[in-house]
Formats: C-alpha cells, structure tokens, sequence
C-alpha cells in the first residue's frame, strides 16, 4: 500500500516517541515488545475505554471543501520532465501546497495520506505524571479542513501514553502501537476502526502473541508479527508474520515469512523471511526475492496494488517489478532509502547527503525530482521539511516549520 510505515517516521519521533523504538528490520518505529493489548475492534474485540472525546481544532487552518485543507500555495517546478520509459510517471511540472495547519496542542508530524485526502498524524499534549516523559503522544486525522484530535487508547487512570501510526486505509482506519511505560521500552499494536480505538492481543484458537500492525488494507486486512507461546514460560519464542481478518489469524511463519511489513488492497504481502530475504506474499503462495548485486540480506518495505516491490538490502534501496531487481540511487544521496510506493509506480525517496543534512525525492522512470527544494516551499517560508507518504493520486503528506511552529501539508501535483 501507499500509506505506511517509514524510516522518515524514526528522524521525526526519536526522542519524542521513545516508547516505540523501531526495528531494525522496518522503517517503521513500532516493533517494541507487546505489553497491553485487546483484539481489533470489529474482530471480536471490545473496544478500549478511555480515549477523549474527538475535538475539531483548526487552528489556522480555513475549513474548505474535503481533501483540499487549508491555505494553498501553488508552484511551478521549474525542472524538466522525464519522458516515461516503463512504470510510474513524473511528468507534471506544478505543484498544489495545502497548509493543514497545526492543532491546539503541538502537532508533532503527519505520518500517512489515503486516496480521499485524508491525513493521519501525531500530536502531543502535556504530561503532568511523574518520571522524564516531557508529553504524552496522540493520534489525529485531518478531514475536509479539519484536525480532529483522536486521543490515545489509554485505560482509565494511566498518565503516559506515546502513540504511533503506521498505516492507513481509504475508510481513515488506522493501526500503530501505544507505549505506556514512562522509560520508553514498550510499545503495544493497537487499531483504529470504524471510529474506536483498540489493542490487538491474543486470538481464540491462536497460540501466539501479536507484538506488531504494520499495515491495514480497505478490506480492513491486517499484517504485521507474532511470537508463539505464552512469555510466562520463558525461553526463545519463535516469532512469525501473520495476516489478521475478521478474528482469524493466517499464520505465515510455515512459508518461512518473520515479519510482515506492507499489504495491498490486491493482498500482496511483503516482509522478510527467517533468512534475512525479501519476499512477495499473495493467495498461499510465498516467493522470495532475487538478491541485488550478489547481496542476499533483503527487507521488503512496502508494495503497490500490482506487486511492484520497493526494499532495502544491507546497504542499498532497490525496486522490484516484472521479476527483476533495479538498484535505485539518488544522483546526491550517500546513504538513500526508499520508503512508499503507489499505484503508479512513484517511489518516495530518502537520503542522507554526504554534506550533511537529509534530501527527499520523488522516483519514477529513472528520474528522481528533488522535493525538499521546491519553490513552493522556500517561497511560502517552510523549513526542516520531513515528507512521510504518498498516495495513489500523487499526493504527498509531510510536516515542517512555518511561523515557528509545526504544520503538515499535502503537496499535490497539477
């Protein structure tokens, strides 16, 4: 899918959201052990008691007509299209800038984008208990000009909460993981659905423990990993990928898959295997990728409605489609990732600089556009840009600073 999880997710909530350390395997942040939990909420489940009443705050934000948001800058790319040679294009030359705003509290960052619009990100609030937390994290989604504060999946009397969200669907569904612990060290796979928040946890009728959601589809299909046994009994714990439906779990670990890290609305799956290699998923049968440049190390980070595959090897991002392996290589990053894929082939794109600092690219068809240097930000006053996922229709959701404070926005092409 187009709205996940990411590296670029990390550099944003490092020290802001500590209770969901991300794996090494993931770019996302949300593979902390699993402390609090409940099944998904219309799997089941009973959903969770204690997040606060959704507030609609839109705090410079002018409230217009749905997907749009709130101020808009328009652009034009003064670089030169790429004529398009197999895959997605990036051929349009204008840029659209939507200012969503910030929110009552401190909007900390956006962290994904669906097909109406509709942004889901972070805010924090003030945390008045005890220990070194300077703030409690939450969820929010911004819909036809509005942010609606979501709150947290807390019971009733806990203090400290840092949540993260990793994936959306087109219904505004959610999933992520939600610390508790005021040291910052555990972090628990929850799910928002159909308005409710709740945590994911053990099944009937499966031996295992859900520690990671990834990912959720439009079918409301959700992956992620899973350790077995019960923790009480003590030693290694086997820990397989899983897709949940409905209450049932599909176990993947007797294909060899350990995490699941992405699902299509088609039901690709990709993640990686217990032997370190990228594979593609879909209707019972497992394939594992072919190795980039004799590198046999692979994690599959995301995949598109079409199987295309986009991935990181031990020291190179790479794109996977009509069974081939292209090593993708932003012309000035050292050290590049790639972090979304859509449904057009678009890859959104990171990478350190060998100066310094962090660029962002938009690849399709050999050509990789420069993002963070768009005139429509330098020229509207936006800095310290972070730019998190892209959707099927080519927008872009990120945050930076404007006026000194926080924003998000949705950068859509023209």
């Amino acid at each position: 899918m187009n709205n996940k999880k990411s590296t670029l997710l990390s550099m944003l909530l490092a020290t802001a959201l500590t209770a969901c350390g991300g794996g090494s395997d993931s770019p996302a942040n949300n593979s902390g052990m699993l402390t609090q939990n409940s099944t998904p909420d219309g799997s089941g489940a009973t959903p969770l008691n204690g997040a606060p009443s959704p507030t609609n705050s839109a705090e410079s934000i002018t409230p217009t007509p749905p997907g749009s948001g709130g101020t808009v800058t328009n652009d034009t790319d003064s670089a030169s299209p790429t004529p398009p040679a197999n895959g997605g294009t990036v051929t349009l030359t204008s840029w659209v800038l939507t200012d969503i705003g910030t929110n009552k509290d401190t909007l900390l960052g956006t962290s994904a984008i669906n097909e109406n619009g509709q942004v889901a990100g972070l805010y924090t609030t003030p945390y008045t208990g005890g220990g070194p937390a300077p703030h409690n994290t939450a969820a929010f989604l911004y819909s036809a000009g509005l942010i609606t504060e979501l709150g947290a999946p807390v019971d009733p009397g806990t203090t400290y909460y840092s949540v993260v969200v990793d994936a959306m669907n087109d219904k505004g569904d959610f999933v992520g993981c939600v610390g508790y612990n005021p040291l910052g060290r555990f972090c628990a796979p929850i799910a928002y659905q159909n308005g409710a928040y709740s945590r994911l946890w053990q099944l009937a009728g499966f031996n295992g423990e859900i520690t990671t959601a990834r990912d959720i589809n439009n079918t409301g299909q959700i992956v992620g990993t899973w350790v077995s046994g019960n923790p009480a009994d003590g030693g290694a714990r086997p820990q397989g990928a899983y897709i949940l439906e409905q209450g049932k779990v599909t176990d993947l670990l007797p294909l060899g898959a350990r995490n699941a890290l992405a699902i299509s609305n088609t039901g690709y799956v990709v993640g990686q295997t217990t032997a370190t290699r990228c594979f593609l998923y879909q209707n019972g049968k497992l394939v594992e990728l072919p190795p980039l440049n004799g590198d046999s190390y692979c994690v599959a980070y995301d995949v598109n409605d079409s199987g295309q595959v986009i991935g990181m090897t031990s020291t190179t991002p790479f794109l996977y489609a009509d069974g081939k392996m292209t090593e993708l290589r932003p012309p000035e990053a050292a050290v590049p990732s790639a972090t979304r894929i859509n449904s057009q082939g678009q890859i959104l794109m990171s990478g350190t600089l060998t100066g310094g600092g962090t660029a962002y690219y938009l690849y399709a068809s050999d050509n990789y556009r420069r993002l963070d240097t768009l005139d429509v930000f330098k020229s509207s006053g936006w800095t310290n840009l972070i730019f998190k996922d892209i959707n099927d229709k080519g927008q872009i959701t990120g945050d930076g600073v404007l006026n000194g404070k926080r924003h998000g926005f949705i950068l859509s092409p023209r």
